[in-house]
C-alpha cells in the first residue's frame, strides 16, 4: 500500500457510509469491499467500540480449555518476544473472533486498550467490522487490513495483519493470529510473518495428534509383559466371578473331584425336619420343669423318656 493510497480511502469510505449502494471505485480492494458490505449487513456501527465479551475470571477459565492454549509458547518465540522491539502488538482469538491473548508493546496495548482492542472483546466482523482477525475468519484466509480499509472510524489509525488457524486433522477452524500496529506495519512482510506462524501452529498441531496416535495404538507394558486387550481382561474378570459349577478341589491341592448334590426332593423334607426340632425344643423343656415342679425330681428321667420317645 502507498503512502497516498490510505488519505485516498477516507474519502471514500465515508462515500460508501453515506451511500453504501453507490459502486466502489477500483482503489477499494474487492477483500475490503466484501467486508464492509458485510460490516452494513451485519448492522455494525462505525462509531462504536467492539463489545466485550469475557470479564477476567471467565474468560481464565475459557482460554486455559481452548486447544491454541498450548501453543502460545511457540507465539511467543515467534511474534512477541521482539514486539517492543518491533513495535508491534500480538493477538490471539478463537474461531468467534474473541481475543483470548493481547501481548507486546506495552505503550501500544495501552493506547488499543482505547478502541477495546483487549483480551476477552469481540473482533469478529459482526463485533467491530473489517478488521484483519474477523475478515481473516470470515473469509478463512490471511489477510492485511490497513489504515481506512478498516469499517470502525476509530481503528483507522491502526493496520493490521491476521491469518486464520485450523485443525490440520479435521480442517476446523479453531482461531486467528494477528499482528497489530501502526502504518508502518502493513506489508507483504507481515502479512507473511503472520502467515508463516499459522502454519507452524498447525505443525505443532499435527505433532501432538500424531503423537497421541501412537501412544494409543501402544499398548502400556508392566515388567515388559503387553497388557492384555480390554476384552480379554474382561472375559478373564468374568472368568473369575463366575461359580465354579459343582467342582471342588481336593485337600492338599488334589485333583479337583465332583462334588455330590443331594436330590432336590430331600431338600423340603430334611428343611421340615430341622424346623420341627427347632419348634420342638422350647416346648420339651418347659414341659420337663413343669414335671419336676409337680412330683419332685424323680419325675424328671420319667418324664424325658416320654417326651424323646419316638411316635409311630
Amino acid at each position: 500500500m502507498t503512502a497516498e493510497r490510505p488519505e485516498a480511502l477516507d474519502g471514500v469510505h465515508e462515500a460508501f457510509l453515506a451511500e453504501p449502494d453507490a459502486p466502489l471505485p477500483d482503489l477499494v480492494r474487492p477483500v475490503v469491499a466484501d467486508s464492509w458490505r458485510r460490516s452494513l449487513r451485519l448492522g455494525v456501527d462505525p462509531v462504536a467500540h467492539a463489545p466485550i465479551e469475557f470479564n477476567d475470571s471467565s474468560l481464565a477459565a475459557y482460554r486455559d480449555a481452548h486447544p491454541l492454549a498450548p501453543l502460545m509458547p511457540l507465539v511467543r518465540s515467534l511474534l512477541a518476544e521482539d514486539a517492543e522491539e518491533a513495535g508491534h502488538i500480538v493477538a490471539v482469538g478463537d474461531a468467534q473472533g474473541r481475543l483470548l491473548w493481547v501481548e507486546g508493546h506495552r505503550g501500544l496495548r495501552g493506547r488499543a486498550e482505547a478502541m477495546h482492542f483487549v483480551a476477552g472483546a469481540l473482533w469478529s466482523e459482526g463485533g467491530a467490522g473489517t478488521n484483519a482477525p474477523g475478515t481473516a475468519l470470515a473469509t478463512r484466509k490471511p489477510v492485511q487490513i490497513a489504515a481506512s480499509e478498516h469499517f470502525g472510524l476509530q481503528v483507522h489509525p491502526w493496520s493490521c495483519v491476521a491469518a486464520p488457524v485450523r485443525d490440520p486433522l479435521s480442517g476446523e477452524l479453531l482461531g486467528v493470529v494477528d499482528l497489530t500496529g501502526g502504518a508502518e506495519l502493513a506489508g507483504p512482510r507481515s502479512l507473511a510473518l503472520v502467515r508463516a506462524c499459522a502454519s507452524a501452529m498447525e505443525s505443532q498441531l499435527l505433532a501432538a495428534a500424531r503423537e497421541r496416535a501412537a501412544w494409543e495404538s501402544t499398548r502400556p507394558t508392566v515388567i515388559g509383559v503387553p497388557r492384555r486387550p480390554a476384552a480379554a481382561r474382561l472375559r478373564r474378570a468374568r472368568r473369575r466371578r463366575r461359580p465354579r459349577g459343582g467342582r471342588r478341589r481336593a485337600a492338599r491341592g488334589g485333583a479337583p473331584v465332583a462334588q455330590r448334590r443331594r436330590p432336590r426332593a430331600l431338600d423340603g423334607v430334611r428343611l421340615r425336619s430341622r424346623r420341627r426340632r427347632r419348634l420342638a425344643a422350647p416346648r420339651a423343656g418347659a414341659a420337663l420343669r413343669l414335671a419336676e415342679a409337680v412330683h419332685g425330681p424323680r419325675a424328671r428321667p420319667a418324664a424325658r423318656a416320654r417326651l424323646t420317645a419316638p411316635t409311630a
